[in-house]
């Protein structure tokens, strides 16, 4: 009975450290799209900032990192005219985690200001 106890425990602490694996690497994988979109961003008085809306994702894309690929999607939102020029920039990451975790997500945000 306890050797069965000490096994479970030890799938279960498994099943958490590959799960927080995962999510960090997504987050950090979520980061990397932000930057790179922020570092490409056109200069002020582009056109770009003039935009009252964007496609919807605005950007995908997908890495295989180690045995799990992930999924990013960039959202772009205009502010409003009350403030033109103010973007949210929104990248989601999901990434299946498993059959017994199924799928998982995470998203950031950042407020983006012509340059």
């Amino acid at each position: 009975m306890v050797l069965l106890l000490v096994v479970a425990l030890a799938i279960s602490a498994n099943r958490s450290q590959r799960k927080s694996s995962a999510t960090l690497v997504a987050n950090s994988y979520a980061s990397q799209v932000m930057e790179e979109f922020v570092y490409s961003l056109p200069a002020a008085g582009d056109s770009f900032w003039e935009q009252s809306s964007f496609g919807s994702p605005y950007r995908q894309d997908q890495s295989q990192l180690g045995p799990v690929l992930y999924s990013s999607h960039l959202f772009l939102e205009p502010m409003g005219t009350a403030a033109p020029g103010l973007l949210r920039c929104t990248v989601n990451v999901s990434w299946s985690a498993g059959a017994q975790q199924g799928n998982q997500a995470l998203s950031i945000s950042r407020l983006l200001y012509a340059p």
